[in-house]
């Protein structure tokens, strides 16, 4: 008996010993640290997975334990994060993971009734680009430790503190609006550009049909790259060609480059329309359960719900005005909210690609190659060099501005290049009759061409460099972002009714057809900086 007393008060001395060192160590590492990496999020899911099969995990009755799935995050934490992490010392699993802690760049917010599997595989694939670590609740707390001491305040406690300190917020499935903390930091993300991660999207208004169109558009483009190609290629292994192709030779490579641009198109445009499947679905999964106002938003817990609206009751209106500009635009950054006023910011976040890399691809390689083959046949004029010249250079100057932009900016200036892409191609078919009536030779159309690219590729970097507070100070500066931001049969407005983004907010409508957002479907949803 004795020694058995004595066992029992060694291991119940150890154990308060290790809660201190656990309260310790959580006190010593920034709340915002306790983060984990897409790594782990991997191998949580292999652990979970082996779990099952062991019979470790058991689910409870009425779960769906399918590897599409899974077993509840709360039977996760109970049966598998608990058990780890007391025998591991009762700190987090984020910090028995990563001791140190990391920085906190993307904040995960998760409903414990939802599958652990479709949970995981939706944080994977919504990852943000370029960031590393990510606070989530159930990995980030100390799930064996009494975590009050560190909720003494909604404003000090872990949550918060993660909270504004990340660069961006995937969210769970069950209207993040409808909770307060996450309303609440549609305002507090002050310091950083979020926006919803929707993807880049393309114009859909027909899911069905757009995808019929782009497989026909590439399979015909192929067939008819092969029978020029084909040409090409016999009329050089004939000899036909000697030094450079002949006029029909020529018209053929060219053919062959467009043919192959467009079916690059095409499947840009495809790519545009699977990112966009689910763009509609993220806008109505972030606003369900939303009722118009932070006011109505719920927690888990009444006090804390009681102590938050304390808290920001001086500042109701201002976050609800930033949850309506982040349902409307699909981000809310301050320059939006500035804005959103008197210009639409309808669908703001949502910018296609296909336009951007054509302007920065293919419309570049055809200016460089023209004017190399007249350097080689001693054509070129210095002023048709120096137009190429600032061609690349504008080119090169917008791509490092896409590169090193916030991700509102970024948006904004996707929406400027596939505006002037726009603009530039129907200058091109508008003037090329005239021309060609004119007898205008090709070296001539080619100038021609230059000229107008390269006006409106500075006119679009200039607009790029302002960004979108430094255009809305322009004299009709609010009237060009409208058109800017502005889709489909809207393009041609240039004012807006100023509670337009309000009404936006109310529901979720499928764009227009010439806009650049779509339908489907998805359960997450992301604000990045």
């Amino acid at each position: 008996m004795y020694a058995f007393s004595s066992s029992n008060a060694f291991a119940s001395t150890r154990s308060r010993r290790v809660t201190a060192e656990a309260y310790d160590l959580h006190r010593s590492v920034p709340a915002d640290r306790w983060c984990v990496t897409y790594l782990d999020l991997a191998f949580l899911r292999r652990e979970v997975h082996f779990g099952l099969q062991s019979g470790e995990i058991r689910p409870e009755p009425g779960e769906d334990a399918s590897d599409a799935y899974g077993p509840s995050i709360y039977t996760v934490t109970e049966q598998y994060v608990k058990p780890v992490t007391r025998r591991a010392g009762k700190m987090s699993w984020a910090l028995m993971r990563h001791p140190a802690g990391l920085k906190c760049e993307v904040f995960i917010s998760h409903a414990w009734q939802e599958g652990v599997f479709e949970f995981l595989a939706k944080v994977r694939h919504s990852w943000p680009r370029g960031m590393r670590s990510a606070w989530c609740c159930m990995l980030a707390n100390p799930q064996n430790l009494d975590i009050s001491s560190f909720l003494v305040s909604p404003k000090t406690s872990p949550f918060a503190i993660a909270l504004n300190s990340c660069k961006a917020l995937l969210g769970a499935g069950l209207g993040a609006l409808a909770r307060v903390l996450e309303a609440r930091r549609s305002y507090y993300f002050l310091p950083a550009c979020t926006e919803l991660v929707l993807g880049f999207c393309f114009v859909i208004n027909n899911d069905g049909m757009r995808r019929v169109m782009h497989f026909v558009g590439v399979v015909l483009c192929w067939i008819l790259l092969v029978r020029d190609f084909g040409g090409v290629l016999a009329g050089f292994v004939g000899h036909q060609v000697k030094g450079f192709p002949s006029d029909d030779g020529e018209v053929r490579v060219v053919r062959c480059f467009f043919w192959l641009m467009t079916s690059i198109a095409f499947s840009l445009m495809e790519v545009d329309r699977i990112n966009a499947r689910s763009s509609v679905a993220e806008s109505e999964e972030l606003r369900l359960g939303y009722e118009g106002s932070i006011q109505y938003a719920r927690c888990s817990q009444e006090a804390d719900a009681v102590s938050i609206r304390r808290e920001i009751s001086d500042q109701v209106d201002q976050v609800d005005h930033a949850i309506h500009v982040l349902l409307a635009a699909g981000m809310s950054t301050p320059a939006l909210r500035e804005i959103a006023r008197s210009v639409d910011i309808r669908h703001a976040a949502f910018a296609e690609i296909t336009g951007a890399m054509f302007l920065l691809g293919p419309f570049a390689t055809t200016a460089i190659s023209t004017t190399v083959v007249d350097m080689l046949r001693c054509e070129c004029l210095w002023h048709r060099v120096v137009l190429v010249i600032v061609s690349i250079l504008s080119r090169l100057m917008l791509f490092a501005l896409l590169c090193r932009s916030d991700w509102d900016e970024e948006r904004f200036i996707l929406k400027v290049m596939n505006k002037f892409l726009s603009v530039a191609v129907i200058c091109w078919l508008s003037t090329l009759p005239f021309l060609l009536s004119l007898h205008v030779s090709k070296p001539g159309c080619a100038l021609f061409w230059l000229f107008v690219s390269d006006f409106l590729l500075l006119s679009m970097l200039c607009i790029a460099i302002l960004g979108i507070r430094g255009t809305a100070r322009l004299p009709f500066g609010r009237q060009i972002l409208q058109i800017i931001f502005s889709r489909g049969r809207n393009t041609l407005l240039s004012s807006v009714d100023p509670e337009a983004y309000e009404l936006a907010s109310s529901g979720s409508e499928i764009p227009d057809t010439d806009s650049d957002c779509g339908s489907g479907s998805s359960d997450e949803f992301a604000l990045e900086s």
